[in-house]
């Protein structure tokens, strides 16, 4: 990964999720040399109508107090990676997804932490940043990662243009890997499928390409079933493989769709964000 320069963290609270995806981001630092940026935001008071001049000056004291709260914690887990590193502390009152997306545009990878009910960044907040980001965003499980991370990568391929900016954006990681399986859930080939093998040779890729169909068709009970989707078979495929080859890191194009007012990930997307096990290299 020779061209990871700098790399942007996410520290919302001092959760155990916040320390795991600060730990990966500055292994990853401290490993290529990059430069270490920790946001450490809190949301500010909205102004307007709404408040009056008295619940506003409190907001205002209690999102002051947040602030000090997160920026001493901040700190100390800053001091806590030692020497070897080059880092910097940004906190500020601000939209936390905002903020992300803007410093996205003029850095090389950010870090996240994994949509935890009732804590961090929201699965709508992050459905925002991967549809908006600039950069390939690593979002670490709040289970933790395992220490070699990226040695053993599953390259999940479908064909379309997700994919494809998924797996440019990967190719330091991929090159740098011991192994890379690319993986197509399907028994045929899909588009592209020989063109992406050749050009991931090209750039020296460790590639073992892998054709594996889905286990089985649904029954119509299931298809009725509002828990089931296609979309949940296919995260749980991809979930299982890589539980099965010991793969420490899978790359995978994020699916959204833009809208008037939202932004929506598609149901692999989403399903791998509720479920994920290893971390995952995103790009849209």
């Amino acid at each position: 990964m020779d061209n990871i320069r700098q790399i942007v963290v996410h520290f919302g609270d001092a959760s155990p999720a916040s320390q795991h995806a600060l730990a990966v981001a500055a292994a990853l630092a401290r490993q290529h040399g990059a430069r270490l940026s920790l946001r450490s935001v809190v949301e500010s008071v909205a102004s307007g109508a709404y408040l009056s001049p008295e619940a506003a000056a409190l907001a205002t004291q209690l999102v002051t107090e947040q602030m000090q709260t997160l920026k001493t914690q901040a700190q100390a887990q800053l001091e806590a990676l030692g020497s070897g590193i080059e880092a910097e502390l940004v906190h500020r009152a601000d939209e936390a997804v905002d903020h992300l997306i803007e410093a996205s545009r003029a850095t090389d990878l950010l870090v996240l932490s994994q949509p935890e009910p009732g804590r961090g960044l929201s699965l709508e907040a992050m459905a925002r940043i991967l549809v908006q980001a600039s950069c390939p965003v690593l979002l670490v499980p709040f289970i933790g990662a395992a220490p070699t991370l990226g040695q053993t990568v599953l390259l999940a391929w479908s064909g379309t243009r997700e994919s494809a900016r998924a797996m440019n954006d990967a190719l330091p990681w991929l090159r740098a890997a011991r192994q890379v399986e690319l993986l197509a859930l399907d028994a045929e080939e899909p588009l592209a499928w020989s063109a992406v093998q050749a050009h991931l040779r090209r750039h020296g890729v460790p590639l073992q390409p892998r054709l594996l169909p889905l286990a089985r068709q649904p029954s119509l009970g299931e298809r009725l079933a509002r828990a089931w989707s296609p979309d949940a078979s296919v995260a749980e495929a991809l979930l299982s493989r890589a539980a099965d080859s010991g793969a420490d890191l899978i790359v995978c194009g994020a699916y959204g769709h833009p809208r008037a007012w939202e932004l929506v990930l598609g149901g692999v997307t989403r399903e791998l964000l509720q479920s994920m096990t290893v971390p995952v290299l995103f790009s849209h």
